[in-house]
């Protein structure tokens, strides 16, 4: 009797947290812009500090990103909270080449974002549901230098640096729902605002920071437009 009393009691339960909350995970895909000043800065004290003529040729463009969310959702309200993680990566470019050979820096940035975040509806069980999006996020940047100099006759010569750093941001969206479909489909843009400015370092060295000849540090720059598209699993 007590073995059944249980079970029954745990199958209540259990209908009445289904009913409450369900679970989603949220696969979108995206494009990202930076503004990237510091890093804009960078390239051209590169292209300062020699005598050649090269040319900038990439400077951190907009490009498309990834994210997974996980979320629950309220059956009362269908507001949401969850986590998020997002990856983008950009880069630039220093180059030029002639017959002889060529000379060739690039500056490669990779970012993940990891956070929490809250959705909330304006409208109820509609086929379209307008929706506003907010983001705490923990940013994990990583830039990676690449030089690399060759010659006609196969000699080259390359090096790598890495440098780290970490930020915090916010990313306000807005955003439409479209749910006649049997897993929803999102339109989502936001801006991503970075609230800290802490700078690179050398991935071997916290300590040490990556600055330009008049002490002006180098940090990522990620504050940008943010636009996706996702697609809604529910479990």
């Amino acid at each position: 009797m007590r073995q059944l009393f249980f079970i029954l009691f745990a199958i209540l339960i259990l209908n009445t947290s289904l009913r409450a909350q369900s679970y989603s995970a949220e696969v979108n895909v995206g494009i990202s812009s930076i503004d990237a000043i510091d890093l804009n800065k960078l390239q051209k004290a590169f292209q300062s500090g020699t005598s050649l003529p090269i040319k900038i040729t990439d400077s951190f463009p907009a490009r498309p990103d990834f994210g997974l969310s996980i979320f629950k959702t309220m059956a009362k309200d269908s507001n949401k909270i969850g986590l998020v993680w997002n990856y983008m990566t950009t880069g630039g470019r220093l180059a030029l080449s002639d017959y002889s050979g060529g000379v060739q820096s690039d500056q490669i940035l990779v970012n993940h974002e990891l956070g929490i975040a809250v959705e909330l509806y304006f409208a109820k069980k509609l086929n379209i549901n307008p929706f506003v999006q907010i983001q705490v996020l923990a940013l994990f940047s990583r830039l990676k230098l690449n030089s690399k100099v060759w010659l006609t006759n196969n000699d080259e010569v390359s090096e790598s640096t890495i440098f780290l750093s970490q930020n915090a941001g916010i990313k306000p969206s807005v955003g439409l729902s479209f749910n006649q479909l049997k897993m929803p489909v999102k339109l989502k843009v936001g801006y991503l605002i970075q609230v800290t400015d802490f700078p690179f370092y050398p991935k071997e060295n916290k300590s040490a920071k990556l600055k330009l000849d008049d002490g002006n540090q180098i940090g990522p720059g990620l504050s940008g437009f943010r636009i996706a598209v996702s697609t809604e699993f529910f479990f």
